[in-house]
């Protein structure tokens, strides 16, 4: 696709009068709030099934009081608890077998509501039938409007985080881009008092703890080389087969986030914090939605376009670019060359949030045209090229000797 559409030179004083009068098209774009959805099962003390409510700004007294202490949830939120952020919170109790993925994907999907999470907390463990109904919830983008939260009218998707500590992985699909298998290998396996579901609940949330506190406040960066946080790594430090770059980075392209061992401090380190996505079409060093982070990237465009829309465009009367419009109602009226350069204006806020690289490519690629069919409906094409973060730091010296003479 390449389609030029760039603001006539004969239109840019009345756009550049328009800028004057809007400044606001001039400040920094807004941080997506990064929102988090605890699934949890109910702890083996709680007598009164079901319980359906879920516990909005959950903290884990909150948790452990109304699910029990040997909730899942009471093991994600005692590490969740350590981000002081109850409001971003909430907590959904799980009555459905896991061995039912229908039931699962409804009570989730009536969980979820009209609240955007973008993080969901799966502490059951390789379960695939948590993963069926999360991917199933969640759907795909696709240019005819994509499925599930991904659809272009909800656009409120999210990424589901489970956790384990063993030292073999389920493969999810090649599609999957909603579940993150987040592991750490031989986590807790001297501690007596955590059971072997607890642990997988845990590192789920020490890998949520280490996404809230980058996501939230610079998305544009990875969470690689963050230290797993509450998780305790084996007396030895011994981590099996991610003792070596190979078996790291086959479990990489297979969908599996990875780890290393910091010997010093004793403290598991992120290194690939991916999705399950990797179609085959793909090179296999640039899959899209592959990343965490490039996934929030995306849901931050989407966001702050979405505040655009909402702002300048949704309920505004279009009107020719060349019709003098009255002074008072100047603000309920869209010309498409005014439009058109709010997008550019935006896309080049998203180049200013490290989020989008080329705006040249961008202006080239952004079309704003009238419907042909439907006189209420302004379309709005753009395409953009997502920055990347420097992972291998390839370096060559080249070295000589000196054979000049003395003086």
């Amino acid at each position: 696709m390449s389609v030029s559409n760039a603001v006539p030179s004969s239109a840019l004083s009345r756009v550049v009068g328009y800028a004057l009068e809007h400044r606001d098209l001039q400040t920094a774009a807004a941080v997506l709030p990064v929102r988090i959805l605890v699934l949890s099962d109910l702890g083996s003390e709680i007598t009164a099934r079901p319980v359906k409510t879920k516990i909005i700004n959950a903290d884990k007294n909150k948790v452990a009081e109304a699910l029990g202490a040997s909730a899942l949830g009471a093991d994600v939120m005692e590490i969740l608890d350590n981000l002081n952020s109850a409001q971003f919170i909430d907590v959904l109790p799980i009555n459905s077998s896991l061995d039912d993925a229908s039931a699962l994907e409804s009570e989730i999907k009536n969980g979820l509501g009209d609240v955007w999470y973008n993080i969901i907390v799966n502490p059951f463990g390789q379960n695939a039938n948590v993963y069926q109904a999360l991917q199933k919830i969640n759907g795909y983008p696709d240019e005819s409007g994509g499925m599930g939260r991904w659809n272009a009218i909800i656009l409120k998707p999210f990424v589901a985080i489970s956790g384990t500590n063993s030292t073999s992985f389920t493969h999810l699909p090649s599609t999957d881009l909603t579940n993150i298998v987040g592991t750490a290998p031989k986590a807790f396996a001297g501690v007596s008092t955590i059971s072997n579901e607890a642990a997988n609940a845990r590192i789920a949330a020490s890998y949520a703890l280490a996404a809230f506190r980058q996501f939230s406040t610079k998305p544009y960066l990875d969470i690689a080389g963050r230290h797993l946080e509450f998780i305790v790594p084996p007396t030895d430090l011994d981590i099996g087969a991610f003792e070596t770059f190979d078996n790291r980075d086959s479990a990489a392209k297979n969908g599996i986030s990875t780890v290393t061992i910091d010997r010093a401090a004793q403290a598991y380190v992120i290194q690939d914090f991916i999705t399950g996505y990797r179609p085959q079409e793909q090179s296999e060093l640039a899959k899209s939605w592959r990343f965490v982070r490039d996934v929030f990237v995306d849901f931050n465009i989407a966001f702050n376009y979405n505040l655009l829309q909402t702002r300048r465009l949704l309920g505004k009367v279009i009107v020719s670019d060349t019709e003098i419009i009255n002074a008072d109602r100047r603000s309920d009226v869209v010309r498409l060359e005014v439009w058109r350069a709010e997008v550019l204006a935006f896309l080049e806020r998203m180049v200013g949030m490290a989020y989008v690289t080329d705006l040249d490519f961008s202006r080239q690629n952004l079309l704003v045209e009238l419907s042909g069919t439907n006189p209420r409906r302004l379309n709005t094409q753009f395409a953009y090229k997502r920055t990347s973060v420097v992972g291998i730091a390839s370096t060559t010296a080249y070295v000589g000797f000196s054979f000049g003479g003395i003086e």
